[in-house]
């Protein structure tokens, strides 16, 4: 029979996940927008009919528009597929909060989730990390388990989770600079919200979750390679792996049960 935690992990799972189905015409837009070669976010039109498909503002009309992942003038596919944002957005959603109990982290879980979503669709459009989402992403977590360190009088872990961050993001910056910018800067400046997020379980949780990014590119990379989509020279975005690679050792690290704010 199951536990009375476990049945309410579960309802907060299901209402974890029915958040993310509601935000994901709301991350699509912020994906249209920051899709961009260069510079901040703006206005972006249908390249078939250059009918503006994400504002400046964001109005009800655009958000049910990009639900369906198409121009709502000319029906031209624009992004990722029908639904599979907000899919993907309450599957992490959902996972999280099955595993993890208390609320401050579960929010700055939820958080790298739904931020790191939208990086990683920009990542795969035009290979960039924007210093605004990274540095969002970073700041929500900062918050947020700052918050829990005033409420347990834990300040010693986010302590060695800015530790932990610093030296992620060393690593990448010295990556980035033996590879020629095979590995961004985009990477690095990534690396410190996810390290702060991941090192909230300590230094071990941080090399897993650095390595295991480096590893699911390359498997990304050569899959790419046999199905001829990519060739050697093309360069293969590493801020999608990052994200996953992250989230994937956070909920491991709780199933475990490494103190990272679950049961």
């Amino acid at each position: 029979m199951a536990t009375i935690g476990t049945r309410m992990n579960l309802w907060v799972a299901g209402l974890a996940a029915g958040l993310g189905i509601a935000a994901g015409p709301l991350l699509r837009v912020q994906a249209f927008r920051y899709s961009v070669a260069s510079g901040p976010a703006r206005e972006i039109e249908c390249p078939s009919c250059n009918g503006r498909i994400a504002g400046v503002g964001v109005s009800w009309r655009t958000l049910a528009g990009l639900w369906s992942g198409r121009c709502r003038w000319c029906k031209l596919v624009a992004g990722p597929p029908r639904a599979s944002v907000e899919v993907a957005a309450a599957l992490s959603l959902g996972i999280i909060a099955t595993v993890v109990d208390e609320a401050l982290p579960l929010l700055a879980y939820c958080w790298v989730a739904l931020v790191g979503l939208i990086l990683a669709i920009v990542d795969l459009a035009v290979h960039r990390l924007p210093d605004r989402l990274t540095a969002l992403l970073a700041a929500g977590v900062l918050a947020a388990l700052g918050a829990q360190c005033l409420s347990t009088g834990e300040a010693h872990r986010l302590l060695e989770a800015l530790a932990a961050c610093a030296g992620a993001a060393m690593f990448y910056f010295l990556m980035s600079a033996l590879t020629g910018g095979g590995i961004g800067l985009g990477d690095a400046k990534l690396a410190f919200g996810l390290g702060i997020t991941v090192g909230w379980a300590g230094w071990p949780a941080v090399a897993v979750a650095t390595f295991l990014g480096l590893v699911l590119t390359g498997l990304g990379a050569l899959v790419l390679l046999l199905l001829r989509r990519a060739g050697r020279k093309d360069a293969i975005p590493h801020g999608p792996f990052m994200v996953l690679a992250a989230l994937a050792t956070i909920v491991v690290a709780a199933l475990t049960g490494v103190p990272s704010g679950g049961g």
